[in-house]
């Protein structure tokens, strides 16, 4: 648990940095472009007032914010039919990918191995 406040930091800049890249990218489609708008709307969003302390209740919530417009990205990039380069749909789901990853490494520590210790 002391953790937690700096791995949600953590993911927060990561998720930032995803999400400011892929706003900027995306708008080609009526789909993308809505998700773009959400997109800008949540980065735009002030989540806590300057100089207040981060609170883990603000950072979790803005993380989850987050995490949603990523999950609906991913659905996208599989579900979109729209005349759209692959080369681009591949570019996106890279990142995207790529980020899940980031975010597993991330929150290993938090979580224990299967079989590590005794069942009962």
């Amino acid at each position: 648990m002391e953790k937690e406040g700096d791995i949600l930091w953590e993911d927060l800049a990561d998720q930032r940095e995803l999400l400011t890249g892929i706003a900027e990218r995306l708008g080609e489609t009526k789909v993308w472009r809505e998700l773009a708008g959400k997109v800008v709307t949540a980065l735009d969003k002030k989540w806590r007032q300057q100089g207040n302390y981060p609170t883990i209740e603000s950072l979790e919530a803005e993380n989850l914010a987050y995490r949603t417009l990523i999950e609906q990205l991913v659905t996208a990039v599989h579900d979109d039919v729209a005349d759209w380069p692959n080369e681009e749909k591949d570019a996106l789901h890279g990142q995207l990918v790529d980020y899940l990853n980031r975010q597993m490494a991330r929150e290993k520590i938090l979580y224990r191995e299967p079989f590590s210790g005794l069942p009962f």
